[in-house]
C-alpha cells in the first residue's frame, strides 16, 4: 500500500513539472531573503519593469473622408449593333473581329449595281425635266404659253430632284459606317450572305471613357452630387484603383429596392475596363476632422468596445468607446476618448484594465514583451 501511495505521489508531482514548464512558469528557486526581495523592488522601480508591454500614442484630430460604397456595372460611353437598314448581297467586309475604327469608316459595303442604275435613271430624269423647265420659263416670260403649262413643269422638274435625292440615299444605305469612334466586337456575317434590314453586322463601343452605374441607398441621397470623386475597384485587375467622378444622380428613388440610381464616368484610354464588369464603386462625399485610432487599439468584447487609456500613475484604463466610420487601417471613435489622452495603440488585446504598463516603441510589443535574462 504504501509503495502504492508513493508511485501515485510521483505521478503526481510530475504533472505538476509538466504543467509549470508548458505554462512558463518560473523553475523552482531557492527562496532569497525578504531583505533582499525588497532591495530589487527598490533597484528596479518598485516592480515597473514586470508591467506588461504596449505602445502609447496621444489621441489626435485627423482628417477624415465619409465614402459610399456600392456594386456597380460598367457601360460603354457609347455603344450600339451595327445593322444593315437595306436588304442585298453582302460584297465588301472590310472589317475583322475587335478592331478599332474611326467615325465614318467603312465596314462594309452590299451589291449597288441596281441602286446605281437607279440613281442613274433618275438624273437622266432630272435633266430632260430641268430642259423643259427651261424652256417654259422662257416662254412664260414671253407670254406665249400659259400659267398651268408653266407649273407642270416646275412640278416635274421638283419631282425628278426627289427622285434622284431617294436613288442617292439608296445607293448610299449600301454602305453600312461607323457611327463614331470605337471598338468592333465580333464580324457576323460573310462576304455573299444576303442581308435584310435590321441583320447585326457587329457591335460597336466606345471605352475610351466608360459608365459605372450603381446603387445607392436613399438615405445617402443628400450627401451626393455630381462631380464627386469615384473610386472603382475590379476584379479583373486586383489591387488597380481607377479614379473618375460623379457623372449624374438619378432624378428617381426606386419603390422597391430603396435605391437610387448613381453615374460616374471613369477615363479608360488604356481600355482595361470593359462594358459589362462587375465594380466596387466608393465616392468621397465629405471631408472632417474626426479621432481616428488603429483598429488594433480597440478591443471588442461581445457587442461592447474598449481602449485603454494610460493614467498619470502609469496604469492602463479601459474605456467603454463608440465607433464610426472605418477604414482599412483606422476607426473613428465618435464617444469615449478625449483628445491629448495617451492611447494604447498596440498590446491592448492583452490589458484587462488597472495593469500597470511598461511603454515601448510601436512594433515592438511582441519581442519586449519577453522577460529579460
Amino acid at each position: 500500500m504504501k509503495t502504492r501511495i508513493i508511485g501515485i505521489l510521483a505521478v503526481l508531482g510530475l504533472a505538476a513539472l509538466a504543467y509549470a514548464w508548458t505554462a512558463g512558469l518560473p523553475p523552482f528557486e531557492p527562496a532569497e531573503p525578504a531583505s533582499s526581495q525588497a532591495g530589487q523592488g527598490r533597484g528596479n522601480g518598485g516592480g515597473q519593469q514586470q508591467g506588461k508591454t504596449v505602445a502609447v500614442a496621444p489621441v489626435e484630430r485627423t482628417q477624415l473622408t465619409d465614402r459610399v460604397s456600392a456594386v456597380g456595372t460598367l457601360r460603354a460611353r457609347e455603344s450600339v449593333v451595327v445593322t444593315a437598314e437595306a436588304a442585298g448581297m453582302v460584297r465588301d467586309v472590310l472589317f475583322d473581329h475587335g478592331a478599332t475604327v474611326e467615325r465614318g469608316a467603312v465596314l462594309l459595303r452590299l451589291d449597288d449595281a441596281e441602286a446605281r442604275a437607279q440613281l442613274a435613271a433618275a438624273r437622266a430624269t432630272l435633266t430632260n425635266a430641268q430642259r423643259a423647265y427651261d424652256r417654259a420659263s422662257q416662254l412664260r416670260r414671253n407670254g406665249t404659253i400659259a400659267q398651268p403649262v408653266y407649273d407642270e413643269a416646275a412640278a416635274a422638274l421638283e419631282s425628278a430632284r426627289s427622285a434622284v435625292a431617294v436613288a442617292e440615299l439608296t445607293l448610299e444605305k449600301r454602305t453600312i459606317r461607323a457611327p463614331f469612334a470605337g471598338r468592333l466586337g465580333f464580324r457576323e456575317v460573310s462576304v455573299g450572305a444576303y442581308l435584310t434590314p435590321g441583320a447585326e453586322i457587329t457591335t460597336l463601343d466606345d471605352v475610351a471613357v466608360v459608365y459605372a452605374d450603381f446603387g445607392v441607398p436613399e438615405a445617402s441621397l443628400p450627401a451626393l452630387a455630381p462631380g464627386q470623386t469615384v473610386d472603382l475597384i475590379s476584379a479583373a485587375h486586383p489591387g488597380v484603383r481607377f479614379a473618375g467622378r460623379v457623372l449624374t444622380v438619378g432624378s428617381r428613388v426606386d419603390a422597391a429596392s430603396r435605391q437610387v440610381r448613381v453615374r460616374a464616368e471613369v477615363p479608360n484610354a488604356d481600355g482595361r475596363l470593359r462594358p459589362g464588369q462587375m465594380v466596387s464603386a466608393d465616392v468621397a462625399v465629405a471631408e472632417r476632422l474626426a479621432v481616428t485610432v488603429p483598429s488594433a487599439a480597440v478591443v471588442a468584447v461581445g457587442y461592447q468596445h474598449f481602449a485603454f487609456v494610460i493614467g498619470d500613475d502609469g496604469r492602463a484604463e479601459r474605456r467603454i468607446v463608440r465607433l464610426g466610420t472605418r477604414t482599412s487601417d483606422r476607426v473613428e471613435i465618435t464617444d469615449g476618448l478625449r483628445e491629448g489622452e495617451r492611447l494604447v495603440v498596440e498590446g491592448a488585446a492583452k490589458l484587462d484594465g488597472g495593469d500597470r504598463v511598461r511603454e515601448v516603441p510601436a512594433l515592438a510589443v511582441g519581442t519586449a514583451a519577453a522577460p529579460e535574462s
